[in-house]
């Protein structure tokens, strides 16, 4: 995960927020040609992240890298299916499924799938504590069973905030020179495998949580959304983080 410092100075937002700040300063010392500058680029950036065209250019590249599995090749093999942490609160007066937040319910949903059609395989949910009685791998398995996985077929590892980390416990924890099935986003999914395949864990994408799902590709639109700043915000994230994992490799 990239530091909070670093994803607060990198988040689309955030530098739309800097621009404003930047005009303000310049109309109120009246330095014309600055203040006329940072109005520009402020408006140019406002329209590139709030409207469709350079937020699929960034994130569609990632999510369009991998399909989702195609399970005919492994109905006989020991196949290992992890589904990894993306977010809960725990609530005791909700259902587990409820509990999840949606990406990590979407993640779930398609390791469950996996799972119900791959018979030798084993579900391990992933997830930290977050100061709360249950850890997420706890709600996940619980909602899982929930989606009539059979309790002995789950595996839970709680240990691990980043997928650096996840990707470290599993391999401590479980790894038996099984096939691993990888289990994210989409968008997040090259990330992941590059933290898998690090260890030398034979590893099968299957991802989920698609932000752009239509076959047709791109819908054509110059209205303003918060939708496509957060597609935008997605996508920087993870271009950051995988530069930040190629110099940590190389250097």
């Amino acid at each position: 995960m990239l530091s909070t410092l670093a994803r607060f100075l990198i988040d689309p937002f955030h530098i739309l927020l800097f621009m404003l700040v930047g005009t303000l300063i310049f109309r109120y010392f009246d330095n014309q040609r600055l203040f006329r500058v940072f109005l520009a680029s402020a408006i140019l950036w406002f329209f590139m992240i709030t409207t469709p065209f350079v937020p699929y250019a960034i994130l569609h590249p990632l999510e369009s890298r991998y399909l989702p599995l195609d399970m005919e090749q492994f109905q006989d093999d020991d196949i290992h299916i992890i589904v990894l942490g993306a977010g809960y609160v725990y609530n005791d007066n909700l259902p587990a499924n409820s509990q999840l937040d949606k990406e990590m319910l979407s993640r779930l949903v398609e390791g469950v799938r996996l799972h119900h059609k791959l018979q030798n395989s084993t579900l391990i949910v992933s997830g930290p504590y977050n100061h709360d009685t249950y850890s997420q791998a706890e709600v996940a398995k619980l909602a899982a069973i929930h989606m009539n996985v059979a309790d002995n077929t789950i595996k839970m590892q709680h240990e691990g905030t980043t997928t650096y980390e996840e990707a470290e416990v599993y391999f401590r924890k479980f790894s038996q020179g099984q096939k691993l099935v990888v289990v994210t986003s989409a968008a997040h999914m090259h990330r992941a495998l590059g933290e898998f395949r690090r260890l030398g864990i034979d590893t099968v994408p299957s991802p989920s949580s698609y932000q752009y799902r239509d076959k047709k590709g791109l819908r054509v639109s110059i209205m303003p959304s918060l939708k496509h700043v957060g597609e935008m915000r997605a996508g920087v994230f993870e271009y950051a983080a995988l530069f930040r994992n190629y110099l940590r490799n190389n250097i």
